[in-house]
């Protein structure tokens, strides 16, 4: 872990982040130069077990690029074995030495057991580890009726699910920074959000023309024969197989149809300069901002 950790670097190529780059995904391991003894044997076997490949390590890097931190933790899972997750900023914290910020000195991990209806949070310090728990009921009246589970927050209340647990080692942690100190978007938050004004105004400016102003000019009377008021936008009322008999002497007047490309000109300029200034390819821009489908803008 210790060697990923010094190891991970972004890829160009992957196709799971554009404006954050490739996430690293480590091709195998050795010890020393040794590649076929039964210490890497069993950190190979750890290796498979554990879906390293294309999936924790990837996780964790993505975790890094999107929330400038993210963690790798050993555990000892329930047979014994080896057990490496990824974990994002979300549900755990580290203190790390402000020296070496990849070495945990203290950590706290939160998760939820929705079948033991169950919260838990395990904490680690320099010396061992204990965990806790708390119920995902907030009241009784929750527990009978069995309704919002999932979606809120649970009772204040943490209670010890185990002795402390003396190791005489630290944090099994390795938090892996990014030398940014933020996420890889953080910088161009500025141009994104120029981007998504753009394509917002072009949409409401769009949606706003399948209604055009009209007008009706050369005076129309405002009573009837007999003296009532007449409901001209009534009797007007447009609709696809609607027929409108206008008196002699009024005109109809209909608003033009803004002309929208200065904006979709707009919208292009920002996000070519959101390629030069990210190293992301023009094209997959697009698909990060999730506007490919607006083929206009790739004219």
């Amino acid at each position: 872990m210790a060697a990923f950790s010094a190891a991970v670097a972004r890829q160009p190529g992957d196709e799971d982040l554009v404006i954050l780059g490739g996430a690293a995904d480590p091709n195998g391991i050795d010890v020393g130069s040794n590649t076929d003894s039964d210490v890497v044997a069993a950190a190979q076997r750890i290796w498979r077990d554990n879906r390293i490949k294309g999936v924790v390590a990837k996780e964790a890097t993505h975790h890094m690029l999107n929330y400038a931190t993210s963690y790798m933790t050993a555990w000892v899972g329930d047979n014994g074995h080896a057990v490496i997750t990824a974990d994002s900023p979300e549900m755990m914290y580290a203190a790390t030495d402000p020296l070496q910020p990849w070495k945990a000195r203290a950590a706290i991990r939160w998760w939820r057991d929705s079948d033991a209806e169950t919260d838990f949070a395990i904490v680690w310090c320099q010396i061992g580890w204990q965990l806790f728990s708390r119920s995902v009921w907030v009241n009784p009246a929750e527990v009978v009726e069995r309704r919002i589970r999932n979606n809120r927050a649970s009772s204040d209340q943490w209670d010890a699910a185990t002795e402390f647990v003396i190791t005489g080692e630290g944090p099994p942690v390795v938090v892996l920074n990014n030398p940014l100190g933020m996420g890889e978007f953080e910088p161009h938050l500025d141009t994104i959000t120029r981007i998504n004004a753009g394509i917002l105004e072009r949409r409401v400016t769009s949606a706003m023309q399948a209604w055009r102003q009209r007008a009706l000019t050369g005076g129309l009377p405002q009573k009837d024969a007999e003296g009532n008021d007449i409901d001209w936008a009534s009797v007007f009322e447009p609709a696809p197989g609607a027929l409108w008999d206008i008196p002699a002497g009024i005109e109809l007047w209909e608003s033009d149809a803004t002309d929208i490309r200065p904006l979709l000109e707009g919208v292009k300029d920002d996000l070519r300069e959101l390629s030069e200034m990210s190293a992301t390819p023009f094209p997959r821009c697009f698909r990060v901002l999730r506007i490919s489908r607006l083929p206009a803008l790739l004219r």
